[in-house]
């Protein structure tokens, strides 16, 4: 059994104003062993000089200066913590950052009371409870995506070898190997259904495969460059894709083939969110479409473009909805996501931009808990329009209620490596990145 924590903590102002008087020594909270190693948070010093260094350059500086800018607080717990559990007694740190360059560090002590039975003691108003994760090994693998069936029962990864496998939640069982691809498997998802999965690689092809047998149904090519993306309209008879060729595409699946593509340019498209929108124009009467289109009237497709941009395109008449820009934004929108009434797009600075659909003039807020790319931003698996889920290149995977505008969530375990994929089914989170882990974590 392994195991998981939850941390909290509550610092009165006065103790905040305290700890932003001391100067922190990390050797003071890592246990005597791990002091020679490399760790990360032996760079935090490091990487405040990097980022002040490099603010101007990247725009951050200005960013953070802004009346809509809000940084998130986080919380930050060595990642490989659950090593301290099997002695019999040890410590492992923990870091509260409530600002790009003020944090405030702790230690957790541990003792083993008995088999799977621990006690966990901290300070800094620190508290801290454990629940159950489970960590999978898939040797000699680094797997760059991960979809799971919306029963939960199988998850299916891609990996950098162009091969994807189907794996039984339960038991760790490898059900089918899908062979085909060439390079990475940037995309892996189920069709609604649970029993179709959709797979697209840096080949530029996309492929449809029946889950159940593990036979590819059919192909779809046209992309020239590598799949980024991609996105289904209802229950998947149509899909968006987008690709690091500039361009979006709407297929049609029984045909395999384009209905029409949606968006070109010179610069990756390196994400897509299909949403319903009432707010349309008075002419879609109007416009004719495909007799392959199924079930794309008033569908608006959102991409994320390497200019800065995000637009926002009507499926059904393929036109420009609008195209949404903030101010002096350069730095490329890696993803993005809509949940409720905002839109929102996650950038290679570290930002997260929060638009309301309704009026697309301005941004709302701008949010920030780290200073690495923000990598995915995923709809909370339980339908709350409050909470969305956010991963980064520096391994952080956390939910932020954006309502309150704090972090309600973080997920530990990877260390500073890029998140490949975040997914959900029932109370369970899967998370990956280009290691042979499987990260399955217990709600």
């Amino acid at each position: 059994m392994k195991y998981g924590i939850r941390v909290e903590i509550e610092m009165s102002t006065q103790q905040q104003q305290q700890q932003q008087q001391q100067d922190v020594e990390m050797s003071s909270v890592v246990p005597p062993h791990e002091q020679q190693k490399p760790i990360n948070s032996q760079l935090a010093n490091v990487n405040k000089n990097v980022l002040n260094k490099s603010a101007g350059e990247s725009g951050t500086q200005s960013i953070t200066q802004s009346k809509d800018y809000h940084y998130l607080p986080t919380i930050d717990v060595q990642y490989d913590w659950q090593l301290y559990l099997q002695s019999e007694s040890d410590c492992f740190w923990l870091t509260y950052r409530d600002q790009l360059n003020h944090s405030v560090h702790s230690s957790v002590r541990t003792t083993k009371l008995s088999k799977d039975n621990y006690k966990l003691e901290t300070e800094n108003n620190f508290t801290i409870e454990s629940s159950a994760v489970t960590i999978d090994k898939y040797f000699n693998l680094q797997i760059t995506s991960l979809g799971v069936s919306s029963e939960g029962s199988v998850v299916a990864y891609g990996s950098s070898d162009g091969i994807l496998e189907i794996m039984e939640t339960e038991t760790g069982h490898v059900r089918r190997k899908l062979q085909g691809h060439a390079g990475d498997v940037d995309v892996a998802k189920f069709f609604p259904s649970g029993k179709v999965l959709l797979s697209g690689a840096s080949d530029a092809r996309l492929k449809i495969w029946d889950a159940l047998e593990g036979n590819c149904a059919t192909t779809l090519t046209g992309h020239t460059g590598g799949i980024t993306s991609a996105s289904f309209v209802e229950r998947g008879r149509n899909l968006v894709s987008t690709s690091r060729d500039g361009s979006a595409r709407l297929w049609d699946i029984p045909t395999a083939s384009t209905i029409q593509t949606l968006h070109t340019s010179n610069r990756p498209v390196n994400d897509c969110f299909v949403y319903s929108s009432c707010n349309m124009s008075d002419d879609k009467d109007l416009v004719t479409f495909d007799e392959r289109e199924f079930g794309t009237d008033g569908k608006l497709v959102l991409l994320a473009l390497e200019d800065g941009s995000l637009l926002i395109n009507d499926i059904r008449s393929n036109k420009i909805f609008s195209q949404v820009s903030s101010t002096n934004h350069k730095s490329a929108f890696n993803c993005c996501a809509v949940l409720g009434n905002q839109i929102y797009g996650g950038d290679e600075d570290g930002c997260i931009y929060q638009y309301d659909k309704r009026n697309l003039d301005k941004q709302l807020s701008i949010f920030q808990f780290c200073k690495s790319p923000i990598q995915q931003l995923k709809i909370d698996p339980n339908g709350s329009e409050k909470l969305l889920w956010c991963t980064a290149a520096d391994g952080s995977v956390v939910a932020v209620d954006m309502s309150k505008q704090v972090i309600a969530r973080s997920l530990s375990g990877i260390d500073t490596d890029i998140v490949t994929a975040l997914d959900f089914s029932m109370n369970h989170a899967f998370t990956t990145t280009r290691d042979p882990f499987i990260r399955i974590y217990d709600f």
